[in-house]
């Protein structure tokens, strides 16, 4: 387990290796919201839908998990659009900062092995 620092002074798990997808590092942050205070929620669980509630924060911490210093939202949602296609992610048409989990995706679900 690694631990990451933010620039908020808080401590983070990232429970998973430096290698980890964009996609799963949002999951984890989801799956674990006693580990990572209050960056995202879920809106709709069952649904897949949630939103970034500090999302320069996710950002900042996205970018210490891959060592890039720069790393923004503006950079970390242009990253995500590249999970539309394979249909991992989507966004939610009308709401900002608001995504969904896609039929490709895994380990969100209720029920699912690790939730």
């Amino acid at each position: 387990m690694q631990a990451v620092v933010c620039d908020l002074g808080m401590l983070f798990a990232v429970i998973a290796p430096r290698g980890t997808h964009l996609w799963e590092f949002i999951r984890d942050i989801l799956i674990h919201p006693e580990q990572h205070g209050g960056l995202m929620r879920w809106e709709d669980r069952r649904e897949g839908v949630f939103k970034f509630l500090k999302s320069e924060a996710v950002a900042q911490l996205w970018g210490q998990k891959k060592r890039n210093s720069s790393m923004n939202y503006e950079k970390l949602s242009r990253a995500m659009r590249y999970y539309y296609k394979r249909e991992i992610l989507d966004r939610v048409d009308g709401r900002r900062l608001v995504y969904k989990f896609g039929k490709n995706s895994t380990g969100w679900r209720l029920g699912e092995v690790g939730v």
